[in-house]
């Protein structure tokens, strides 16, 4: 019964650490590095960012070159976000929105309240 308690305390305490509001300028270059660190061509990279939604996971666009030189097309991509204020990558699209892992991602991302 103790050890449930503490699980849901700490439930409880993370949940409220997530809550929903505008990540930093510090956080948004936080999270882009960890995206970009994915990528082929990490300088070309073009996020569109929308608001956090709160919770423990973050999804956004990315726009980059592929390795024709051409930009792929947007890619929707999903990081966890830690209880230190720092980002872990999850998984990303590959700009084929009809694609099984882009398709999976997005599906994700809308249980978590992010639309595209």
């Amino acid at each position: 019964m103790r050890a449930m308690h503490g699980v849901i305390a700490l439930a409880l305490g993370f949940s409220a650490q997530a809550s929903a509001k505008d990540f930093t300028s510090e956080q948004k270059n936080k999270l882009q590095n960890v995206v970009r660190e994915q990528l082929l061509d990490s300088e070309s990279a073009k996020f569109k960012l929308g608001k956090y939604q709160g919770g423990t996971v973050y999804c956004g666009l990315v726009n980059s070159k592929n390795s024709f030189g051409g930009y792929a097309g947007n890619a929707v991509f999903q990081v966890f976000v830690l209880p230190s204020g720092g980002f872990q990558f999850l998984g990303m699209g590959d700009g084929d929105s009809s694609s099984v892992p882009s398709t999976t991602i997005t599906q994700s991302c809308a249980e978590h309240g992010y639309t595209f």
